[in-house]
Parts: structure tokens; sequence; C-alpha cells
């Protein structure tokens, strides 16, 4: 069954993350889930229906029936993680979760840092093991870490499989940092 231009359902049954993968799939590279169906998929509210939000970063896409497009400049992969194997945005979980918004891929120092609360002066840094598994890697980002700590910010790290597998822990240390003051 063809769910979007060259976009297929194979086989008898649709499984629930059928459409979504589908309207990710149909926009192209770089595409994810976002909004309030990327907070559906992780179950922070009831499924809605409707149009199915996809954000895809600046360049001429085509609109798609049954597809929300939401346009950005850039998505930066710290933006961006998979859950139940569907891309969606990092800054949607926190969208979803209604804490404040982060300033994004913003230099501390000689750093950049992937989000930002300066109010609080925190810093989160989301890393995935395909980018941080290297003794290079481990050692540049303690250096990150105390140089930003020497500049009086906390740092908080989430892992990859922490925002796929437990973002509702991600939420509630990220929701606890925030309530304390700097």
């Amino acid at each position: 069954m063809r769910l979007h231009r060259s976009v297929f359902l194979v086989g008898p049954l649709e499984a629930p993350l059928s459409r979504p993968l589908a309207a990710v799939l149909a926009v192209g590279d770089g595409a994810v889930l976002s909004h309030l169906t990327a907070a559906t998929l992780w179950e922070l509210r009831a499924p809605a229906g409707g149009a199915i939000d996809v954000t895809v970063p600046a360049r001429h896409v085509r609109s798609r029936a049954g597809i929300r497009l939401h346009r950005v400049r850039a998505l930066h992969p710290a933006d961006a993680t998979r859950h139940r194997d569907v891309p969606v945005r990092m800054r949607e979980l926190i969208r979803a979760a209604c804490l404040p918004e982060p300033r994004t891929n913003i230099r501390i120092g000689r750093h950049e840092v992937d989000f930002l609360w300066p109010a609080q002066r925190l810093v989160v840094e989301v890393d995935g093991y395909a980018f941080h598994f290297t003794r290079a890697a481990f050692e540049r980002d303690r250096l990150r870490d105390a140089d930003l700590l020497a500049a009086g910010y906390r740092v908080l790290r989430f892992t990859w499989r922490q925002l796929t597998h437990e973002p509702a822990a991600v939420v509630a240390s990220l929701a606890a940092a925030l309530a304390r003051l700097p």
C-alpha cells in the first residue's frame, strides 16, 4: 500500500509507528518527527490524530498530504535522537515537558555546547557513543566539563541510550537541575 510518494507499506499489517516513520521517510534526509507528534511518540501526551509533524532543515521540500512541515535553518546532531527507531528532536522533548527553551550550539569560551540555559548557568551535552567512544573524545569531554565548571556552569550529560530508552528520567533530571538556582 502506498503511504506517500516513494514510501510503501509492505505486508498486510500496519504497525503503530508505520505512519510517523513513513512521514519522516517521505520528507527525506535530515527530517525528524517533531512537535505534538514527537510528544506522542515519547508518551508525554495522548495521541491526537491528524497531520504528522515533521521538521526538516531549510531546503525546498514539497508539502505532502497528512504531513505538517516545519522548516529550520539547520538541525544539529545533538538536536535529534531516535525513539522506537523513529528520528525525533531533543528540543521537542524539552518543549513537550514545558521546560524553558534552551539556546543551542552556543560557544562558551573555547567550547561549543549543545544546550545552554544562561539564567540557570546550566549546560546539557548529548553524547552518542558513535562520536564519544575514543580515549581522545573521553579526554576532551572531561576537559570541557572542567573548563565549564571553572567558569561557573553546571554540566549535565545524557547519553543516546538515556534519550531513547529513558526519556522520562531525562526530563525529570533536567527539570530538577533547572529548578535549582546556580
